[in-house]
């Protein structure tokens, strides 16, 4: 059921770059075109992630100055990254849910998240959409992803978008290995289950 999703979706899973570990190790020894060149490769998957998370692009780019002037500053203190872009967005997550929580109030935080959700639900159901040659399963498909809350959109990405393993969306979600498996379960659920009763 899940490969045939996937296979309805059109999504291509992302591979890991070889030659990111190298890039890393050479930051790591304090190569400034090093961390100047992980920046530019980076740059646009934290910055589309990031808006998942905060809507507001100028927080995000701030938060992507921060992680990179971070990590140059802690770089002794950092070990090799089997994942390098695994880690880049765990740490970024970290520090934008840092910046929603030091600088919005609970009712602030509600209203911003789910005016993002809104927001992003179109880019979301835009790249499954896109991969649709039938108008009504368009329709359906749109409806189905709507239908979504906000982490079930958030695991989506992470898994079908970004390509990432039950394992690491734990790490970068902050959540048990179960329960990412569990919403997996339940979006993927949610969708077939609106299409079925839709047709």
């Amino acid at each position: 059921m899940v490969f045939t999703l996937v296979l309805l979706l059109g999504i291509i899973k992302g591979e890991h770059n070889s030659d990111d570990g190298e890039l890393w190790d050479l930051f790591l020894a304090g190569n400034r075109d090093a961390i100047a060149e992980l920046f530019s490769r980076f740059y646009s998957d934290l910055y589309l992630y990031g808006l998942k998370i905060n809507h507001n692009a100028d927080a995000v780019n701030d938060g992507i100055q921060e992680l990179f002037l971070r990590l140059w500053n802690k770089r002794e203190f950092l070990d090799h990254a089997n994942s390098v872009k695994k880690y880049l967005i765990v740490s970024l997550r970290r520090i934008i849910v840092n910046q929603i929580k030091t600088y919005d109030a609970r009712e602030k935080r509600e209203n911003e998240y789910v005016s993002l959700s809104t927001q992003n639900a179109n880019n979301i159901e835009d790249k499954i959409i896109e991969s649709e040659i039938d108008q009504e399963r368009k329709r359906l498909l749109r409806e189905a992803v709507a239908t979504l809350t906000e982490r079930q959109k958030e695991i989506l990405f992470l898994k079908y978008f970004e390509g990432f393993e039950n394992r690491e969306i734990s790490e970068i979600m902050d959540i048990s290995y179960q329960r990412v498996r569990n919403l997996l379960h339940e979006t993927i659920e949610k969708i077939r289950t609106y299409r079925l009763d839709s047709e």
